[in-house]
C-alpha cells in the first residue's frame, strides 16, 4: 500500500519543534535549581511522570484513530478528525484549535518558529 503523506526537511522539522515544546525535557531541566530538596529526584520524577503522560496520550490516540477508522486524507490532520467526530465542528472544534493558535502566537516557544516556516 502506498503511502499518501509527504514528508522532508519542513515536515519533520516541525515534528521535532512540537516535541520538544510538548515534552518539556528542557524546562524541567533548567528548573532543578528551582525543586525542592532533593532537587535532582524531584526532577527526575517530574520527567518520568511527563514521559508516562504522554505515553499514555500517545496509545489513547492510537485507540481512538484505530477504533474510529480515522484515515489520512488531504489538508486535515488525523488529530482534527478526531476533534470533528468528538465535538462536531461548531464552536467546541474551534475552541480546541485554542492551543495550537497560542503556540503560534507565542514568539518565544520552538513551536511557534515551526508553526510560521
Amino acid at each position: 500500500m502506498e503511502s499518501t503523506i509527504k514528508s522532508g526537511p519542513a515536515q519533520s522539522g516541525a515534528f521535532s519543534a512540537e516535541c520538544s515544546a510538548l515534552t518539556g525535557v528542557e524546562a524541567i531541566a533548567n528548573a532543578v535549581p528551582i525543586f525542592r530538596q532533593p532537587r535532582v529526584k524531584r526532577a527526575q520524577h517530574t520527567e518520568l511522570m511527563v514521559g508516562l503522560l504522554l505515553g499514555a496520550m500517545l496509545a489513547g490516540l492510537s485507540l481512538l484513530i484505530r477504533r474510529h477508522h480515522v484515515v489520512p486524507r488531504g489538508g486535515v490532520t488525523l488529530l482534527a478528525q478526531l476533534t470533528a467526530g468528538a465535538f462536531g465542528t461548531g464552536w467546541a472544534y474551534y475552541a480546541s484549535a485554542s492551543s495550537s493558535l497560542s503556540c503560534w502566537a507565542s514568539p518565544r516557544t520552538p513551536a511557534s518558529a515551526a508553526f510560521r516556516s
